[in-house]
């Protein structure tokens, strides 16, 4: 797989519509252990995204400004750590100066930073049952033996890791304040990170 500026800002626009129509779903998800509006706080970000053309540049000016346009769109905890992985990703971008086109390796190393920028913002860690596994699970989708990385590997990679977590308490904010009440429910933000990798 091999990925450019173009594809970015396509994955983008397609991302904001599958966001779009998750929200109501993803606002019931939330509702179970947080505030009920995780998918009016996305469906803020994808019209952000997809509100006028993106400007012309690298892979990194593009992530980088769609970072911007999130952050701009909504303060929400999950935005704040949604973007936080998009600076992150950016940075590691500029400091190995990656081409124009990223491949299998640069995605994963990408991918890689994001968690880490989540992972401390958060101050979670994996099996925490937050954002954090959702990336994870992804980095980890890419096949090693040198078979084509698709996004359906990374969307079996999300179902698995969503079945594997279900049944477990949620350890991070609001969701640690309900481990007791809530016996199994799909954390919302693991849910998101699923959606948009099926619009893509």
């Amino acid at each position: 797989m091999s990925v450019d500026c173009t594809a970015v800002e396509r994955a983008l626009l397609r991302v904001s519509q599958g966001l779009r129509q998750a929200a109501d779903e993803l606002n019931a998800l939330d509702a179970v252990v947080g505030d009920g509006d995780l998918g009016t706080t996305l469906a803020r970000c994808a019209s952000a995204l997809d509100g006028t053309p993106f400007a012309d540049g690298t892979v990194a000016d593009l992530l980088q400004e769609a970072g911007a346009r999130c952050a701009a769109a909504s303060g929400s905890s999950f935005a704040t750590l949604l973007g936080a992985a998009l600076r992150a990703a950016v940075l590691a971008c500029r400091q190995a100066a990656m081409p124009h086109a990223l491949g299998d390796g640069d995605m994963a190393e990408l991918l890689g930073h994001a968690a880490a920028a989540v992972a401390r913002l958060g101050e979670a860690q994996e099996g925490d049952k937050t954002l954090l596994d959702a990336l994870l699970a992804v980095q980890r989708s890419r096949p090693l033996d040198g078979t084509p990385w698709t996004v359906l590997h990374a969307e079996q990679a999300l179902h698995a890791a969503l079945q594997a977590l279900h049944p477990q308490p949620g350890r991070i904010g609001r969701a640690r304040l309900h481990a007791g009440r809530v016996a199994t429910y799909d954390d919302p933000g693991m849910v998101a990170v699923l959606r948009m990798v099926q619009a893509l």
